[in-house]
């Protein structure tokens, strides 16, 4: 089962059940976007993969859209997490420790 055909059974099995329109307000998406992704006619972006996986508790899970290629771009982009800067790097006023003073 493709991940759109997954999203189309899951959004039928809510009680009540989610018409498109409804599942696209949940995403913040037209009916439309909802109706390429579940016709598998569009990928969702990685951000709507991501929220969809959430809002389908991993029944449709982000990694599962595109083909094998897209599959592993996506694991790869998912597995780079944001570096922190060391604390004493910014203070928040927009400029970088080396410029203070620079003036």
């Amino acid at each position: 089962m493709s991940p759109g055909e997954r999203l189309k059974t899951w959004r039928k099995s809510r009680v009540p059940k989610l018409s498109q329109a409804a599942l696209g307000e949940l995403l913040d998406v037209s009916d439309v976007s909802v109706c390429l992704w579940e016709s598998d006619g569009k990928l969702p972006s990685v951000e709507y993969r991501e929220a969809i996986e959430r809002l389908t508790d991993g029944e449709v899970p982000a990694d599962s859209w595109g083909d094998e290629a897209e599959q592993e771009r996506y694991r790869r982009l998912r597995a780079i997490e944001p570096l922190d800067p060391p604390a004493d790097s910014w203070d928040g006023s927009g400029v970088p420790p080396s410029a203070e003073g620079a003036a």
